[in-house]
């Protein structure tokens, strides 16, 4: 039956940074936030610099407001449109070149031991891939940390110091570099010196603008900044306003920068959350994490905007939440112990803000290991800290790395359950499951996100010994059991030698025009240094055109529809050139061969 079936369809279609344990179990109550670890004894003894433009708080729960003047650029009037394609030759020099010492991230506590067990991956297919094309070559910084934004059209993607915009098919339509070293950098005219860094952009699908977010950080002349450009339409290409404020945080005698910045959005307002490192004074490298939060109508207006900053003095390393539906309030998580997550409500973010901190019991995890890569890599894994966090209807994703049995690191995943929080309840865990995809594989720099069908979608590295480093997909439908994401699909493996600081984390968004289309960032080393790539997909199963969860003799008939005719659905597509025609034929029966 199923060769006949077989036989008719070929008929017709001949008609196609480091960290730390605690060794004492600890475990704060929920609620506002009390805790601080700096000294608040207010001095005088810093440089006169500074004294007047640094920010202040007056307390371990402070807070502070100060205002930003707009400034214009229209991208059109560049009179090089797309510079810098080719991948630098020159010397590659890390980030850390640039920028003051580090610090060491407070303690993880233990926890309280619990019986909570991740789950771990499934045989199913749920990848559909669509679009595949490089993004943004290796610049003279290593690592890129790529982020992308996806609008109506086009694709705005920022790299360690370059923003690129294309169209979905990857035609490059504009590409500069962040910092002044050209004339007109993407940020120079606002001040931007040689150092731009930590990039991050998105598409705020509630005013349609594209918004791009960076750190800047001179330690001889004691600045630092965080600079915000907003889009004047959801087109890329002409105005943005953009803000460039001030983030010299000043404790006492105590100076300090801002760095791994943590960036969501609501409907309301952006949110950032940012380390305090130390720039000047005897005190400990980490200060706290400063939120600061900007309403989004006078960023949308190109007018004058009131920001405001809190001290957070008990998390580190946060990431506030992309959001989609009415949240309660600006959202976001980070470790607690290890065995709990923190969930922190902003309240009142622009008035006289507040932090409600909840703690959610998850399976046990660990500070994961560097990862093997290729005959003699190993690409540092940046410690167990949350990577990105996603919110939809009542449910916040959040992902980060954790090890298999102390051996190799592998990324581990949660959903959890918000409800009326902060106004009511508790938030809850509802699953969460481990990408182990054994046979010596590693999988790290993991970012998740969801479609508007509550399918859940998520990028990682994998590696092992014998193969680079390369960018992977797995992908979940609600029904599917608890704690399961799919087979991983890779996507590109690399061919040169990834190892060391060499990357940081990849990124996901979701296409506005359907809600269903993830787009993903990662990327891989080749013979001439890092290469970003990106890549679209839905959550659905190859060749399932029926819908029915399955590709079957029951999809053959929908197939032939689709295929003598002029539409074009992703999940036909079998060989992902972006058509559906003879060629996805052989696949076609290849899968359905397979059972």
């Amino acid at each position: 039956m199923r060769f006949a079936c077989l036989m008719t369809l070929m008929f017709l279609v001949g008609c196609s940074s480091s960290e730390q344990i605690s060794e004492q179990p600890k475990r704060p109550a929920d609620g506002v936030v009390t805790a601080a670890p700096i000294d608040f004894e207010m001095t005088t003894d810093v440089p006169a610099a500074v004294k007047q433009e640094a920010i202040k708080f007056s307390g371990p729960r402070g807070f502070s407001k100060r205002m930003a003047e707009p400034a214009i650029i229209d991208t059109t009037q560049f009179p090089q449109q797309v510079r810098h394609r080719e991948p630098f030759r020159g010397e590659i020099r890390s980030s850390s070149d640039f920028r003051p010492p580090g610090a060491e991230l407070p303690v993880i506590p233990p926890g309280i031991a619990n019986n909570l067990m991740p789950g771990s991956q499934s045989n199913a297919r749920r990848i559909s891939p669509m679009q595949a094309f490089p993004g943004i070559s290796q610049t003279e910084l290593t690592p890129p940390d790529p982020s992308l934004a996806v609008g109506p059209n086009h694709i705005v993607q920022t790299v360690n110091m370059t923003v690129s915009f294309t169209d979905k098919e990857g035609n490059v339509q504009f590409q500069q570099l962040l910092n002044d070293t050209d004339e007109p950098g993407f940020f120079d005219d606002v001040g931007a010196g040689d150092f731009v860094f930590d990039p991050r952009c998105f598409y705020d699908h509630y005013s349609n603008r594209f918004f791009i977010i960076a750190l800047e950080v001179y330690q001889d002349q004691l600045e630092a900044y965080i600079t915000i450009a907003v889009s004047d339409d959801d087109d890329p290409h002409g105005i943005w306003h953009r803000y460039r404020t001030f983030a010299i945080i000043q404790v006492g005698a105590l100076l300090y920068w801002v760095d791994y910045p943590g960036v969501g959005f609501d409907e309301d307002g952006v949110y950032m959350s940012v380390n305090m490192i130390l720039l000047v004074g005897p005190g400990a490298g980490f200060g706290n994490v400063v939120f600061r939060s900007f309403p989004k109508t006078p960023l949308l207006n190109g007018e004058p905007v009131e920001f405001t900053d809190i001290l957070n003095p008990e998390a580190a390393s946060v990431q506030f939440a992309h959001c989609f539906g009415e949240n309660p309030a600006p959202l976001s998580i980070s470790r607690g112990t290890m065995t709990s997550l923190r969930v922190m409500a902003l309240q009142d973010p622009f008035g006289s803000p507040s932090i409600v901190t909840s703690f959610v019991d998850v399976p046990e995890w660990g500070f994961p290991p560097d990862a093997p890569s290729g005959e003699s890599g190993s690409v540092e894994t940046i410690g167990g800290r949350i990577m990105n966090a996603h919110w939809r209807n009542g449910r916040l994703w959040a992902t980060h790395v954790t090890n298999d049995s102390g051996l190799r690191p592998v990324v581990r995943w949660y959903e959890i359950d918000t409800g009326d929080w902060p106004e009511s309840g508790q938030p809850t865990l509802v699953q969460s499951g481990d990408v182990n995809l054994g046979e010596g594989y590693s999988t790290f720099f993991p970012a998740i996100y969801t479609d508007n069908q509550n399918n859940a979608a998520i990028v990682m590295g994998r590696s092992r010994e014998g193969e680079e480093a390369s960018v992977a997909v797995a992908g979940r439908f609600a029904s599917d059991p608890p704690g399961t994401m799919s087979q991983v699909e890779v996507f590109q493996i690399g061919t040169g030698n990834s190892d060391g600081r060499w990357g940081d984390y990849y990124d996901i968004a979701i296409d506005p025009t359907d809600g269903m289309t993830f787009w993903m960032a990662g990327q891989t080393q080749e013979p001439f240094g890092w290469q970003t790539w990106v890549n679209s997909f839905v959550v659905a199963v190859p060749g399932d055109i029926n819908g029915d969860g399955l590709t079957n003799l029951l999809d053959v008939q929908p197939f032939v529809d689709i295929l003598l005719s002029d539409e074009f659905d992703p999940v036909a597509d079998l060989n992902n050139d972006g058509i559906v025609n003879l060629l996805d034929v052989g696949p076609f029966i290849d899968i359905i061969s397979a059972g």
